[in-house]
C-alpha cells in the first residue's frame, strides 16, 4: 500500500494494528501473507471514494458531501480492520477502545459468527447486504469480495483445478455469485465490471470442473 493517506495518523494506526494482529496468517493456496488482502481491499475503497468519483456512488443513497467527509476516515480504517475480529483474538470492544464506535460498527457488520454452519453464515451475509442502506457497508464488502476473487483467479491460474479442492465450487455458486448481485449501486464503476468479469471467468471454470 503506497497511499499518502498513511500520513493520516488514525489510518496509519489501523494499518499497523491490522498488520500485527494478522501476522503469521497465510492464504490457503498461495501461501501469501493474508495482509496483502487488507491492503488490496483498502486500495479499492480508496480509489472508489476519490472526490471525483463520489457523485455516482453517493447520490442514489441521498448522502450529502459533509456526511461523506465525516465518515470517510472510519471507512478506511474499517476496511483495514475488517477481518481482525473474525480471524484473530481481537474483539469489537478492542476496536472501539483503540479506534472509535463507527469503525467498530463497520467491522461488526463484516464479522461472521463462525460457530454457525457455513451455509447459514453465508445466507445471513447475502441478506444483510441486500437490505443494507449505508453505501459504505456495501463498499467494504464489495472491496473484500473483489480482492478475494482477484486472488482466487491468480491462484487458479497457478494451480488449475486443484484450486477447487481447497476452495469448493459452492463458495462461488452459493455465495459470491449471489452476493455480487447486491452491489449494483456500483454498476457505473470499472471495479464492478471487473467483478462481473471474474464471475463469468469462474462460472466457466466451475462448469468445466468434473463432478465427483
Amino acid at each position: 500500500m503506497t497511499r499518502n493517506v498513511l500520513g493520516n495518523e488514525e489510518i496509519k494506526l489501523a494499518h499497523t494494528f491490522a498488520k500485527e494482529t494478522h501476522q503469521g496468517q497465510v492464504r490457503k493456496v498461495s501461501g501469501k501473507d493474508v495482509f496483502f488482502h487488507m491492503e488490496d481491499a483498502f486500495d479499492i475503497v480508496f480509489d472508489m471514494t476519490l472526490p471525483e468519483r463520489w457523485n455516482p456512488l453517493v447520490q442514489p443513497m441521498g448522502y450529502p458531501l459533509d456526511v461523506i467527509l465525516k465518515n470517510n476516515t472510519a471507512l478506511l480504517k474499517a476496511v483495514l480492520l475488517h477481518d481482525t475480529v473474525e480471524d484473530t483474538e481481537v474483539t469489537l470492544a478492542d476496536i472501539t477502545a483503540q479506534f472509535d464506535s463507527l469503525t467498530a460498527h463497520y467491522v461488526s457488520i463484516m464479522t461472521e459468527d463462525k460457530s454457525k454452519p457455513w451455509k447459514e453464515r453465508k445466507q445471513h451475509t447475502i441478506s444483510l447486504h441486500k437490505e443494507a442502506q449505508d453505501p459504505w457497508v456495501k463498499l467494504i464488502k464489495f472491496a473484500d469480495v473483489l480482492s478475494n476473487v482477484r486472488s482466487c483467479k491468480e491462484d487458479y491460474e497457478n494451480v488449475g483445478d486443484v484450486f477447487f479442492k481447497t476452495l469448493k465450487p459452492r463458495s462461488f455458486t452459493e455465495y459470491w455469485f449471489e452476493l455480487i448481485d447486491t452491489f449494483s449501486i456500483f454498476k457505473d464503476f470499472d471495479e464492478y465490471k471487473e467483478l462481473l468479469e471474474l464471475r463469468e471467468y469462474f462460472a466457466e471454470k466451475i462448469l468445466a470442473y468434473p463432478k465427483k
